[in-house]
């Protein structure tokens, strides 16, 4: 009976412990299992107590002076936290949509900022200088205005009109009403006759009437007549000057020869 007890007595000591090989250490230690009960209950009351006392420390950071539309947080191992902007995906406006477009009729463009529209004139300045110098175009030069609100304005080129007289007769080329004769023919008429009185000189200017009223004569033949009277003068007026001339010379070269 003795033998079985101290038989059974070692097993029961044997099966209440633990035989566990070290990590770091040559050898083998024994622990029973109500140590190692105790010994895991302290350690997760021990955790407990430094996650509950351990603060978050926040690192501060500059704020962008932008508005952070999308970031994304992100947490390193000494629990700091950081506020990481990603980049905006929304494009940034265009300077130039703020401006007009002025396109001129050689060409030239300009972002400006119109200013003034006159009859005659447009007014601008240039869009990356408002306080500058102000800048006028003739209107007849602008071929067309894009504004920075998606509009735009053509100009039509100007055509030169023609100027108009009290006789609209003058420039209308389908006049169908009766020819006159024109006033220079008679002029031209009444120095051939002034000619007779003032020993030829009449005659030289109806020679020069005449053939200013052979010239509109022919430039407006379905308005004026009185191109052969105006040609009639100038003949006549030429050969009474021939006589007249020869009859000079003749008398001259008779003296010479009589002296």
């Amino acid at each position: 009976m003795k033998k079985l007890l101290l038989i059974i007595l070692p097993v029961i000591v044997l099966l209440s412990c633990s035989v566990q090989k070290r990590k770091y250490q040559k050898g083998f230690y024994v622990s029973t299992l109500k140590h190692k009960k105790q010994v895991q209950n302290n350690t997760i009351s021990n955790s407990k107590n430094e996650i509950g006392n351990e603060t978050l420390a926040l690192k501060t950071v500059p704020l962008p002076s932008e508005p952070v539309e999308n970031a994304i947080v992100s947490a390193s191992a000494d629990n700091t936290f950081l506020l990481i902007p990603t980049q905006s995906k929304q494009k940034k406006s265009n300077p130039d949509s703020l401006c007009d477009k002025i396109t001129l009729r050689n060409g030239d463009e300009y972002m400006v900022t119109i200013l003034e529209i006159t009859p005659n004139d447009v007014k601008y300045k240039k869009c990356d200088s408002p306080d500058g110098p102000l800048y006028v175009v003739k209107k007849a030069d602008v071929f067309m205005i894009n504004y920075a609100n998606g509009t735009k304005e053509v100009f039509k080129e100007d055509t030169p009109q023609t100027n108009t007289n009290n006789n609209s007769t003058k420039t209308n080329p389908q006049y169908d009403g009766p020819k006159k004769t024109h006033p220079m023919a008679i002029v031209a008429l009444i120095f051939l006759i002034l000619g007779f009185i003032t020993y030829g000189l009449g005659w030289i200017l109806s020679i020069v009437f005449a053939r200013i009223a052979e010239r509109k004569i022919r430039e407006q033949p379905k308005v004026y007549s009185g191109e052969p009277l105006a040609r009639i003068s100038r003949i006549i007026s030429t050969v009474l000057l021939s006589i007249i001339a020869g009859i000079i010379v003749f008398a001259l070269i008779l003296a010479l020869l009589f002296l």
